[in-house]
């Protein structure tokens, strides 16, 4: 007979339970097996029938026997009847007593009961064994019920396995989109702020250019009629010094040297 046991899979990692498409067949598969075992892990073998006091043999004996019990009373009802009777019934011998009727009805009584009892022994082996037969099926089936829980098992635990894998590579590819948009995203800012520093450089530049025209334009003025008439100012002789640093047409260290020497700028 088999026996029961107790086998799950454990959720792989990542995976969802709760969508597993194997769990209601399983919990179906392990109700019938614990109620297969509950009904039938007492049965054994019937023994032969042959008490007197067996249940099956008393039912049997007492449908079967129902005529025969008034057997008794039909031969002792005979020790009522008119001796004339009696003495028809056989010329040669002397009439029954009612002991003799009674002792012939029980002589009768006991062979009709052996062979009923004869009857019911086989009768009580013959149910038993079929309903042995029958528990016997049963639970030669819960072969086949464990042998398709492991099979649905085994699919259980692959399919877990492959739900956690797919789930792992589709976090791992979020993963790697979201790393790959904030890198995108950043050398973005990095080209944006590159693009508006070399923006402010040329818009800084033409402002300097433009600067650098007007003090031409107003130094060419004053060498003609001086630096009073032109409004030229000392902040127009430090713009002109650092645009010119600027634009490269002077040397920054040459300069402070001239002027550290006290021999004027140049």
């Amino acid at each position: 007979m088999p026996s029961e046991y107790t086998y799950s899979a454990s959720a792989a990692p990542g995976a969802d339970p709760s969508s597993d498409p194997f769990s209601f067949s399983l919990d179906q598969i392990n109700t019938l097996i614990k109620e297969l075992l509950s009904k039938y892990s007492s049965l054994a073998a019937p023994q032969p029938a042959s008490s007197a006091d067996d249940p099956l043999i008393q039912d049997y004996l007492a449908k079967s026997l129902g005529g025969a019990k008034t057997l008794i009373d039909s031969y002792s009802a005979r020790g009522g009847v008119s001796t004339s009777r009696r003495a028809a019934a056989s010329s040669t011998n002397p009439a029954f007593s009612e002991s003799e009727l009674q002792h012939q009805a029980l002589k009768q009584l006991a062979a009709e009961y052996s062979k009923k009892f004869s009857e019911a022994v086989k009768n009580a082996q013959s149910v038993r064994n079929a309903e042995y037969g029958r528990q016997n099926d049963a639970l030669s089936g819960l072969n086949d019920l464990i042998t398709t829980r492991n099979r649905l098992l085994t699919s259980q635990t692959d399919w877990l396995a492959k739900t956690a894998e797919q789930k792992f590579n589709l976090e791992q590819a979020n993963l790697q989109n979201q790393t790959q948009a904030q890198k995108v995203a950043q050398e973005t800012a990095k080209l944006n702020a590159d693009l508006e520093q070399q923006k402010g450089a040329a818009d800084s530049k033409i402002a300097d250019e433009t600067k650098w025209k007007a003090l031409t334009a107003k130094a060419r003025l004053a060498s003609r009629i001086g630096k009073s008439a032109a409004g030229w100012t000392d902040a127009d002789d430090l713009l002109s010094d650092r645009l010119g640093v600027n634009f490269g047409y002077y040397q920054p260290w040459q300069r402070k040297l001239d002027i550290r020497l006290g021999s004027g700028r140049k």
